[in-house]
């Protein structure tokens, strides 16, 4: 909508310009008014005398009306959205070129390998261990190889029916779930456009109960005195890779907006008032439950799409099926 209203605006800009510039020109040429009525009824008079109006006036309307028409069409002609998910093949250089091959007197030579600028450094003599036998008694036994310990899993298995809950809850506020990619190796439980440009894509983490957060350092949440990696941190650098890639395949005019955002799985933070404002500068939301999560698109609902929209949001959702496809490749 803020693009229509932008051409009709540029539209308008662009016939006031007309109108001026051919007032100008027909005051100083023909001494004809164009915005006086008196002088419109004059130019209907001599329009019935054969001669009595200049050629050149005819074909300065005609010009102007001209121009006026194909400035209009450049500036309220389609733009299609450019994309391009293809990373740029270096282009191949002629072998005769400044960036070919050299010829064959401006070959570099090899080097010698036994070349040295420094003088070879002579080994030094190894001074011999020394062990008394009353050392040699004293040393302890090798004591027996413990069995190896199993690692701690760094999290919970994953929350079951959590893909599923997610998008019931967003095709309720009336958005579009799409099947979730995998981006940066984090696989998402959802990835879901709405009107406006709009993509909301979100993690469902297991962990619940009492929760410690932590974004300092290696960012570790504590849970049952275990330490587990941030979703935080996750979804945030799965979403900067998002970005990145918009701002490579579209148009600097074409903004669309990342809304990254965790649900856990019934978890009380317990410094969620301090966490808080980070997660607000990385940009994530975090839902303690689906049920928070839940009330919270209830206030948030997707806008309602016009029939005007519905082909550039057509082809917003094509493009966003493309994104998900390139990152499940890479």
């Amino acid at each position: 909508m803020k693009k229509r209203y932008e051409i009709i605006l540029l539209d308008t800009l662009w016939l006031a310009a007309m109108v001026l510039f051919a007032s100008f020109w027909f005051d100083i040429r023909f001494g004809f008014n164009i915005f006086s009525s008196s002088h419109w009824h004059f130019l209907a008079t001599a329009q019935l005398t054969p001669g009595g109006v200049m050629p050149l006036f005819y074909i300065s309307m005609a010009g102007f009306a001209a121009a006026t028409i194909v400035g209009l069409y450049f500036i309220s002609r389609p733009r299609l959205r450019k994309i391009n998910l293809r990373a740029p093949a270096s282009a191949p250089h002629s072998g005769d070129g400044p960036a070919g091959k050299l010829p064959e007197q401006l070959q570099p030579t090899a080097p010698d390998p036994s070349y040295s600028p420094l003088a070879t450094p002579q080994p030094l003599p190894r001074p011999p261990r020394i062990i008394s036998p009353l050392a040699a008694q004293r040393k302890p036994a090798p004591a027996p190889s413990a069995a190896p310990m199993k690692a701690i899993p760094e999290q919970v298995a994953e929350l079951s029916g959590g893909q599923e809950k997610l998008e019931e809850i967003f095709k309720a506020a009336g958005y579009i779930a799409k099947q979730p990619p995998k981006v940066g190796g984090l696989k998402l439980n959802l990835w879901a456009i709405g009107s406006d440009e709009v993509l909301y894509m979100g993690i469902a983490d297991p962990h619940g109960g009492e929760i410690t957060a932590n974004e300092g350092g290696e960012s570790k949440w504590t849970f049952g005195g275990r330490d587990f990696t941030s979703p935080v941190w996750k979804v945030s650098g799965a979403a900067e890779k998002i970005r990145a890639l918009f701002s490579e395949t579209l148009d600097s005019e074409i903004q669309i907006t990342v809304k990254p955002f965790v649900v856990m799985n019934d978890a009380n933070i317990i410094n969620r008032a301090s966490m808080s404002r980070i997660w607000e500068a990385f940009g994530v939301d975090v839902f303690d439950s689906m049920g928070a999560l839940q009330e919270f698109m209830k206030n948030y609902k997707n806008r309602e799409i016009k029939s005007e929209e519905q082909e550039d949001f057509n082809a917003y959702s094509e493009y966003i099926d493309t994104v998900a496809n390139y990152f499940n490749k890479t």
